[in-house]
């Protein structure tokens, strides 16, 4: 098995995919990007460290951005002063995001 296929095998086990397409739809990247792969015989260590986050975090949601997140994030700045909002629900909320900002920056 070469190196590209043992890579493409790893991310499809690591995104619970099973097809090229499937692949490339979790990963949110063009279809010909995978035969990319193929015919350069590697993937970037970009895509294995992005499908890691992904897997680790959970999915990128779409249209997700970093102005995005931190939009929420200033929203959630704000609620820290309704006292009707419990801790542990803000806590999660900002470690979700958190989350997703770490997928985006491809930062650990």
């Amino acid at each position: 098995m070469s190196a590209a296929a043992s890579e493409i095998a790893q991310l499809k086990a690591l995104m619970g995919v099973r097809s090229d397409t499937a692949l490339a739809d979790a990963l949110r990247i063009n279809k010909g990007t995978v035969s990319m792969w193929k015919r350069r015989g590697r993937v970037s260590s970009y895509v294995m460290h992005r499908a890691e986050m992904m897997a680790l975090h959970g999915q990128i949601a779409a249209g997700d951005s970093v102005e995005r997140i931190a939009s929420e994030i200033a929203l959630l700045h704000h609620r820290l002063s309704d006292t009707r909002i419990s801790p542990a629900k803000l806590a999660a909320d900002l470690e979700q995001l958190a989350a997703r900002a770490r997928a985006i920056g491809g930062d650990a």
